[in-house]
């Protein structure tokens, strides 16, 4: 699941399927994995409450998308890596 699914696909070389949600899945499709990276970039973000929001919703709702999916999935992913930085290094 991406943002943007045409400038993501060319990343992986084609070998993954790029989707703008989860519920554009049918329930036949099957995955070896759930790889979750999903989150609102935080560079340059003020601090505020929506902000904030925006962060937290960012996070979670793909989860939740992702979770209805696996559920109705009728072959679950035997992997599931979920990973969510609040910070940048260089």
């Amino acid at each position: 699941m991406t943002r943007d699914p045409r400038r993501a696909g060319p990343k992986f070389g084609g070998a993954v399927r790029c989707v703008p949600a989860a519920d554009v899945l049918a329930r036949k499709e099957r995955f070896d994995a759930v790889i979750n990276l999903a989150g609102t970039p935080l560079v340059g973000l003020p601090w505020t409450r929506a902000c904030k929001r925006v962060l937290l919703q960012s996070r979670f709702t793909p989860i939740h998308d992702l979770l209805r999916f696996v559920s109705r999935a009728q072959n679950r992913p035997r992997v599931w890596l979920q990973a969510s930085a609040i910070s940048y290094h260089g």
